[in-house]
């Protein structure tokens, strides 16, 4: 993937997906830094891809900063007002040792239905005879995303 980064001269730096939160310098002389992954990396791609949603709307906050509506999604990066805290619960059950914790995330609806689908094959493998407890947890978790 690349990456298109303008310099202040108005001149479009083009650089691969390794240099992410490097400075590089422009044909004017100035050092651009190029966004890391965590700063907004997607924000800056150049290629055109139709799934990607739009970055999320800006609004003016009383301190004068534009500020991102909504929360930041753990997976994708991206602030969404749909962001939610979700509670997920994992079991390990092996003869007769049970081993549970339950993982506090905050994600997209689109991201926790991807983590949902994702890790559902290997949570009932290995919650065996428990795996009623981990479909119905995770399921109320499904339905949780589309509310």
């Amino acid at each position: 993937m690349s990456i298109r980064v303008d310099c202040e001269c108005g001149k479009p730096i083009i650089v691969d997906e390794g240099a992410a939160g490097t400075l590089q310098t422009c044909s004017c002389g100035r050092s651009v830094e190029i966004p890391s992954i965590r700063r907004g990396l997607r924000a800056y791609s150049t290629e055109n891809d139709s799934t990607e949603e739009d970055p999320a709307p800006m609004e003016f906050s009383e301190a004068g900063v534009n500020q991102p509506l909504g929360m930041l999604c753990g997976d994708c990066e991206r602030y969404d007002a749909h962001t939610k805290g979700y509670t997920v619960l994992h079991i390990v059950f092996v003869f007769f040792f049970v081993y549970w914790r339950t993982d506090h995330m905050y994600k997209c609806r689109r991201c926790m239905r991807s983590y949902l689908f994702a890790r559902l094959p290997l949570a009932l493998i290995m919650a065996n005879f428990l795996s009623p407890i981990v479909v119905v947890w995770w399921f109320v978790l499904l339905l949780r995303t589309f509310f």
